[in-house]
């Protein structure tokens, strides 16, 4: 068998670094902290635009302009720097790898410029699509559709988040993909003995961010606002609003039945999950989010809409409850049960602690150094498969 190279591969990691916030940003993050960084040379290379001031936007064309036309132009003279500085940090890294990270529409056509250069030199490189595939090719521009089918040819290996991708993917005779869900710090999620009171009342997490209409917090807020009404035993803490939200939030009469945890990071949020019981995030698109491989790790049960790789890895009765889309009358109900039933709030807990274990971090590292020796041609012998998350 092949044994790889005794010096250290060097790897050009591509995507959104700090002060960049999200869930791309955070498994990018993971990867320079964890214990990957210690088995390959990672080298950064930050793609991140201005950061968006309204936080409300959808993930595409439109968010382009919520702030304005001087953010639009800041961002597209910021994107030029990347792209005119990338060709030299090829020449002057000189990588084994090129690992690609980009979410869908205007970053994903820039990412495709950065595959271009790299294979261009004739470079391995791996493009990392952080979102679900079919819902950006049906919302993309129509022109553009037959071009992203070109950029997944171009690369050495296309990582998916999701089994469903992997399904559409193999079903247009494509063969170099690989399923990776998304890696963390299991242990610091742990939940530790007094931080996670005893329910009712049930502590509902909630955890936007930039792209809050998809993650759903117009269900939350209507879910909210019809609990309050009945009584019920449910808090609800809402994580990463906007300035809208917030005064929504108002307008509601909410302010005394959900809590505004602002931005949280680092502690904070390892708390903030330690001391819920549930994460809720019924969403109208994802790949596979990274929000809910954190409750997961916490022990949380999950509620959660039917999108993305979601149903990968929560099967309804077992780890917890999916709803449709846009329903806050199915997501008042759910939480109600759960309220009513703290050994089912256990029992999810207890699954979800023992299926995130394949995610762990050291787990990842291993996946990834082996992916990084196959393409790099190092270790031939290797033949990548799907990550199975789903529950048997």
């Amino acid at each position: 068998m092949p044994t790889p190279s005794a010096r250290p591969l060097r790897v050009l990691l591509v995507g959104l670094f700090p002060p960049t916030v999200g869930g791309i940003t955070a498994q990018l993050v993971q990867m320079l902290e964890g214990p990957l960084a210690q088995r390959v040379d990672l080298i950064p290379f930050n793609t991140s635009r201005p950061p968006k001031k309204r936080g409300v936007g959808d993930p595409g064309y439109r968010a382009l302009l919520s702030d304005g036309l001087g953010r639009l132009l800041k961002g597209a003279w910021v994107t030029l720097q990347h792209l005119a500085a990338f060709p030299g940090v090829l020449r002057s890294v000189r990588p084994d790898v090129v690992h690609v990270h980009t979410p869908p529409f205007a970053p994903f056509w820039e990412s495709a410029l950065y595959v271009w250069m790299a294979k261009s030199r004739g470079l391995p490189v791996i493009l990392h699509f952080h979102y679900d595939l079919e819902t950006y090719y049906r919302n993309e521009l129509p022109f553009l559709r037959p071009l992203i089918w070109r950029v997944i040819e171009r690369v050495d290996r296309f990582v998916v988040l999701s089994e469903k991708d992997h399904r559409l993917l193999e079903e247009r005779g494509y063969r170099h993909i690989l399923v990776l869900p998304p890696s963390l710090r299991v242990e610091a999620f742990s939940p530790r003995a007094g931080e996670r009171p005893p329910a009712p009342p049930l502590r509902v997490l909630f955890v936007g961010g930039k792209e809050l209409p998809r993650k759903g917090i117009d269900t939350v807020l209507e879910a909210a606002r019809i609990l309050k009404k009945e009584q019920a035993p449910v808090r609800f803490s809402l994580a990463a609003l906007s300035d809208l939200y917030r005064e929504r939030l108002r307008q509601m009469g909410l302010e005394d039945w959900c809590e505004d945890l602002g931005w949280i990071f680092g502690e904070a949020k390892y708390r903030a999950f330690r001391s819920h019981h549930v994460l809720v995030l019924p969403s109208r698109a994802e790949g596979m989010p990274m929000v809910l491989m954190e409750a997961m790790a916490a022990g949380m049960a999950i509620v959660a809409t039917p999108v993305g790789g979601i149903p990968d890895i929560v099967q309804p009765g077992y780890n917890g409850v999916l709803i449709p889309v846009d329903d806050p009358y199915a997501l008042s109900r759910a939480l109600w049960e759960l309220a009513l039933e703290p050994s089912t709030l256990t029992r999810y807990g207890h699954h979800n602690r023992t299926l995130i274990q394949t995610q762990d971090d050291l787990f990842y590292a291993g996946l990834l150094t082996l992916l990084y020796e196959e393409v790099s041609g190092r270790w031939r012998a290797w033949k990548p498969a799907p990550v199975d998350l789903a529950v048997q």
